[in-house]
C-alpha cells in the first residue's frame, strides 16, 4: 500500500518532488531488504541465538560456517559465516582470483547457491577457469583447444553439464554495489532467501 500511496499522491500533486522521492526510496528500500543486518535487537536475544547455535554445532547439526573445501583454511576461519566479509589480499598474479572462484566451486558443488562478482575478469573467463578446474583439463587446452582428444570433449561437455545445476550467477564488467545488491535479492527471492556466498 505505501509504495501505491506514494505514487497516487504524484498523481494528485499533493506532495512535493523531492519530498516524494524519499518517500518512494525509502520504501524501495524497505522492500528489497533482505532482513540481513542493519537492525537492531536485545543482547539477551542473541545470547540465546548464539548459544542455541553452539548447542546444534557441539552434536553435530548445524555446521560451523559455510566450508570453503580448503582444509587448512576451513580450520583457520571455522569455515565462513554468514554475513563475513573475507577479503583476499595478495600481490598481482599470487592465484587470489583462482582462489575466489575456487571456493565459490567448491560451495556450489556442495549445494550453496554463489553470486561470483568481477570487475577484472568477464563471465568468459570465470567460467573457462571453473571448467578447465572441475574437468582436470590443461588451462592451455581448454584456451586453445586445437589438441583436444575426443575424450577430453567428453570430459569438458560432462563437466559443463554437472556444472550447470548448480545455483550460480556471475556479474562482471563495471560492477556497482547497487547492481551487486540488486542480483543478490534477485538470487534469494528466486532461491528463497538463500545466497550462500
Amino acid at each position: 500500500m505505501g509504495l501505491t500511496f506514494s505514487l497516487g499522491e504524484a498523481v494528485k500533486g499533493g506532495t512535493d518532488s523531492a519530498t516524494l522521492i524519499e518517500r518512494i526510496q525509502a520504501q524501495l528500500h524497505e522492500l528489497g531488504d533482505t532482513g540481513t543486518g542493519g537492525r537492531a535487537a536485545d543482547l539477551g536475544i542473541v545470547l540465546d541465538e548464539l548459544l542455541g547455535d553452539l548447542d546444534a554445532m557441539s552434536r553435530g547439526e548445524k555446521p560451523p560456517g559455510l566450508v570453503t573445501g580448503f582444509r587448512d583454511l576451513d580450520n583457520a576461519l571455522c569455515g565462513i559465516e554468514s554475513g563475513n566479509l573475507i577479503t583476499l589480499a595478495g600481490a598481482t598474479g599470487c592465484g587470489k582470483s583462482t582462489l575466489a572462484v575456487d571456493i565459490a566451486c567448491n560451495v556450489a558443488a556442495a549445494g550453496g547457491a554463489v553470486l561470483i562478482v568481477s570487475a577484472e575478469m568477464t563471465r568468459r573467463e570465470i567460467a573457462r577457469r571453473i571448467l578447465q578446474g572441475r574437468s582436470g583439463i590443461h588451462a592451455g587446452l581448454v584456451r586453445s583447444p586445437r589438441g583436444l582428444k575426443a575424450s577430453d570433449w567428453q570430459v569438458l561437455h560432462e563437466s559443463a553439464e554437472a556444472m550447470k545445476a548448480w545455483p550460480v550467477r556471475v556479474i562482471d564488467g563495471q560492477v556497482t554495489v547497487p547492481a551487486v545488491r540488486s542480483e543478490a535479492i534477485r538470487m534469494g527471492a528466486k532461491l528463497r532467501h538463500r545466497l550462500d556466498l
